[in-house]
């Protein structure tokens, strides 16, 4: 990451600015802006465990694209984020109530 005094000391053209701020607009800003809209739209329960999709993605994608190694460990991580999912996702009926007692 480069602090912006060494940005401008590297007197970068207009156009190199403007594909600068293209770049981070389209690339982190508005993808990341969908995504929190999205999260919007559930409970908190829902959107904790829907977030974790993002590491898993991120995985997935640096294995598909740029031949990154998934280790056991990591093919683990991914099964148990996806199981959590698929179980906080199923409607209230289908789960089974677990009775917590209040410690005393």
């Amino acid at each position: 990451m480069n602090p912006p005094w060494k940005i401008v000391a590297a007197h970068y053209s207009a156009s190199q600015y403007g594909f600068m701020l293209l770049f981070s607009i389209t690339s982190a800003a508005i993808p990341f802006s969908f995504y929190f809209a999205g999260l919007h739209h559930l409970d908190a329960t829902r959107a904790i465990v829907t977030g974790a999709l993002e590491p898993v993605f991120s995985v997935l994608i640096a294995a598909v694209f740029l031949g990154e190694i998934v280790s056991p460990i990591q093919v683990l991580g991914i099964a148990i984020v996806l199981s959590a999912i698929v179980l906080i996702q199923r409607p209230e009926g289908d789960r089974e109530a677990i009775a917590v007692e209040p410690i005393e």
